[in-house]
């Protein structure tokens, strides 16, 4: 058998022990990463296992062979990537603070790149693909827990080119469903994509590493606009009879504020904050009576 064929092999099926488990953790609420009894069941298991062999087999469903070749292609690895994706939040979150942890973050960034191929995929298609919501914001999870403080290998997954490349996609892109710029967020917290920008904003390497990255007129131009037009579009889905509405806006639009205050280091992202905003208020003014 060549070598491409047996590549293309379907990946093996989970135990059905540990298939269990991570499905009575996933169908407690819509985070997998939930804890009690179910999450210290989930972590008995994989410390009984001892090889990290279960993560290998979620990481084995997110190979970029599997990603379909045309978005318009029926196929169910889509489906399959997104469930791979639960699994591995789910594990990497039941083995903190244990030294399996550590290996399980080395198989993580080995495979890397191949993943984030999956999450352009899921966030720039997945939605019209599967008729699902919210997939970019689970793919914004997905991220803060392998970008979450005192993870292993945090700033090399952070610096990943690919990842900086996505954190862009998300901040950058408009919601199909509403055109206006992704929002996710539920009970109160931050936006899930705003609070993943968040973490790059809290030192200075990681901020430089992200603004490295907007090296284009175009990128530069689209990360502004995105900067100029959320705090409006946020403050407009606060409610003043829904305190978690009201958090939610007041938590993502401090964070962009922050974001906006730390550009003014690059010239050329300070150049186009600057004209965006001219033109934005050249507009009001023109709309005004």
């Amino acid at each position: 058998m060549s070598p491409t064929r047996a590549w293309r092999e379907p990946p093996p099926r989970m135990k059905p022990r540990i298939r269990q488990l991570l499905d009575a953790l996933q169908n407690k609420g819509s985070n997998p990463t939930t804890s009690g009894p179910r999450c210290l069941a989930l972590k008995t298991y994989l410390i009984e296992e001892g090889d990290c062999s279960s993560l290998k087999v979620a990481i084995a469903h997110l190979a970029p062979d599997f990603i379909p070749r045309s978005y318009e292609s029926y196929s169910r690895n889509p489906e399959r990537a997104l469930i791979a994706l639960g699994d591995v939040m789910a594990i990497l979150n039941a083995l903190q603070e244990h030294t399996l942890q550590a290996h399980c973050y080395d198989i993580l960034a080995e495979r890397w790149t191949g993943i984030m191929h999956w999450l352009r995929f899921l966030g720039g298609y997945g939605e019209r693909l599967q008729k699902k919501n919210g997939i970019q914001g689970f793919t914004a999870m997905f991220l803060q827990e392998a970008f979450f403080r005192g993870r292993p290998c945090r700033d090399e997954l952070m610096h990943h080119p690919s990842s900086l490349k996505y954190l862009m996609l998300l901040l950058t892109r408009l919601d199909h469903r509403t055109g206006k710029y992704l929002y996710e967020c539920e009970g109160g917290s931050e936006c899930s994509i705003l609070w993943l920008l968040g973490l790059y904003l809290e030192s200075d390497d990681t901020l430089d590493a992200l603004l490295s990255h907007i090296n284009t007129s175009e990128s530069r131009r689209s990360l502004v606009s995105a900067i100029v037009a959320r705090p409006m579009q946020i403050a407009a889905t606060a409610l003043i009879d829904r305190l978690d509405l009201l958090n939610s806006a007041a938590k993502s639009i401090r964070i962009l504020c922050i974001f906006a205050s730390k550009i003014t280091r690059d010239t050329a992202l300070s150049f186009h904050s600057f004209c965006t905003l001219v033109n934005i208020t050249a507009l009001s003014t023109s709309l005004s009576p």
